[in-house]
């Protein structure tokens, strides 16, 4: 009979890197409103998760560290928490319907360090950055902003490979 104890750590990041071995495996089967499609596999995944995960080891992120997530159902969005899940940073999935004062009451309560969100959700944040002292970095998907550190940037010239998963 199998055991089904739940192992003391677990970080479903490794689960879905062990997957990365096989080149042509599909993680993500994604298309928008207007028939774009993308696919990635467990592979890129794996890769695109390791490499961001180096570009928040790179803004000083650690373990424990509070994150806002402000993202639609892009690809992007699932490589962001995988990297963010390997670095045991503390998610803060939001809806793209939150409005500035949403996102002040969650940013102050949870004394969140950081927001990563897409280029059309940023000035919502910006609207409210002088309320929320605990804020230090801000990461902006498709696109670059003046104050904000792109996620382009981040994963370019990194490594793809990462090992140290957060337990």
């Amino acid at each position: 009979m199998e055991d089904l104890t739940a192992p003391e750590f677990y970080n479903m990041a490794e689960d879905m890197d062990r997957f990365g071995g096989d080149p042509n495996r599909t993680a993500l089967y994604w298309e928008n409103e207007h028939g774009e499609k993308r696919t990635l596999t467990y592979r890129e995944l794996r890769s695109l998760s390791n490499r961001f995960a180096h570009g928040l080891s790179s803004l000083g992120l650690r373990k424990g560290d509070k994150v806002i997530l402000l993202l639609p159902r892009i690809p992007e969005t699932y490589v962001i928490y995988i990297a963010c899940l390997k670095k045991g940073l503390v998610l803060m999935p939001g809806s793209e319907m939150l409005m500035p004062k949403d996102i002040l009451y969650r940013a102050n309560h949870a004394e969140a360090n950081a927001v990563i969100c897409h280029s059309s959700l940023a000035d919502r944040v910006e609207q409210i950055l002088n309320e929320v002292p605990s804020l230090r970095h801000l990461v902006v998907v498709e696109g670059e902003r003046a104050g904000w550190h792109s996620y382009e940037e981040l994963i370019k010239d990194q490594p793809d490979h990462y090992c140290e998963f957060a337990h």
